[in-house]
């Protein structure tokens, strides 16, 4: 099982929570995190550090740079570039997992890009009452280089 975190410096210490708790309950998962250093001192799991300070999918100039969201936010596009296997779990550093990943993990994903929590709120969605929380997500990596998608997601 994959599992990836993306984060900025101003945040290292959020991510400790939900990697002990990672650790307790899912033992063997293999850790990518995507961040501005190629290492973190005192975590309590193994961890691949992919070190996307100089991050090459966004460029400075594009609308995706300068926006509400960061760009480590929306590296989530770019991972069937930036990674190698063929599906992971995404987590927000500020998850708590609270049981084994294994029966997401194992969720059919042939054909679809992304397996997400549907959620409506109505009050605060720029785009309509009925969004998809992208904080735990199953991405299908290998589905999403087939399909070419990368470069129509990031612009």
């Amino acid at each position: 099982m994959n599992i990836v975190y993306a984060m900025t410096r101003e945040v290292y210490e959020w991510i400790l929570p939900s990697l002990r708790s990672l650790k307790e309950t899912n033992p063997k998962a293999k850790v990518f995190i995507l961040c501005e250093d190629d290492h973190i001192d005192g975590l309590p799991v193994d961890c691949e550090f992919i070190n996307v300070s100089g991050q090459q999918w966004f460029p400075e100039w594009g609308v995706n740079y300068h926006n509400s969201f960061s760009y480590i936010n929306l590296l989530k596009v770019a991972l069937p570039e930036i990674l190698t296997v063929n599906k992971v779990i995404w987590l927000d550093i500020d998850t708590i997992v609270c049981d084994s990943l294994e029966g997401m993990w194992k969720t059919d994903v042939s054909g679809k890009w992304v397996a997400a929590v549907q959620e409506y709120n109505g009050s605060y969605r720029p785009f309509g009452p009925i969004y998809y929380n992208m904080g735990i997500a199953l991405l299908n990596l290998q589905q999403m280089r087939k399909d070419g998608i990368v470069p129509q997601m990031v612009e």
